[in-house]
């Protein structure tokens, strides 16, 4: 069972059925920080709700949304609060 009170921005803690813990410990980043609440990041992509972007990550500290083509003034925008940073393709 995870023992989701000491999960970290890169680690989970789990309480074994004969009462000894596990610790899993990763190199990047598997949770983001939502309140005072630890959350999986889940980088599924997902249908936007922004008319100009088609799909969206699902869960993560930051937004990230694709568009369903190169044609266009938009394809890829990173979003985190009210600042933003959209990319196309040139040529």
């Amino acid at each position: 069972m995870e023992l989701q009170d000491f999960r970290t921005s890169n680690s989970k803690r789990f309480l074994k059925p004969d009462g000894t813990m596990m610790e899993e410990i990763y190199l990047g980043n598997i949770h983001y920080k939502e309140g005072k609440k630890w959350v999986d990041i889940d980088n599924t992509l997902v249908p936007s709700d922004d008319p100009n972007f088609k799909y969206k990550n699902k869960a993560n500290r930051f937004e990230a949304s694709f568009s369903d083509t190169t044609k266009g003034n938009r394809f890829l925008r990173f979003k985190k609060g009210d600042l933003s940073l959209e990319m196309m393709p040139v040529g």
